[in-house]
């Protein structure tokens, strides 16, 4: 169940959602996760371009499994329309407010 909109740019958006417990965990507590969706294009050739895109990032989730600086990926899901990514919530800043506010500079021993 989306609960707002993190981020929206041209590729697609990312939205902040409750994802319910699974039915054998009925007593868990709902958590909150980041949905990332992009739109699939009807085009064969685009589509192509796209589900390479979509897969390169999911080798890239799957690379950095285990990684403290990685969030975690929960669930993927292609559909006709559009593809879509369930990761762990990265709480914080915005890359842009982290980026102009310079406090990265510390923490990357400079």
């Amino acid at each position: 169940m989306p609960v707002r909109l993190l981020g929206q740019g041209a590729m697609g958006r990312v939205e902040l959602v409750h994802v319910r417990p699974p039915p054998h965990q009925p007593d868990a507590a709902p958590i909150l996760a980041a949905r990332k969706t992009q739109p699939r294009s009807q085009d064969p050739h685009l589509r192509a371009k796209e589900d390479t895109v979509f897969g390169r990032e999911l080798e890239g989730l799957a690379a950095g499994r285990g990684s403290p600086f990685f969030v975690r990926q929960l669930a993927a899901a292609a559909h006709d329309d559009r593809q879509e990514l369930l990761l762990e919530l990265a709480e914080g800043d915005t890359l842009e407010e982290e980026l102009v506010s310079g406090s990265w500079r510390g923490r990357l021993g400079r």
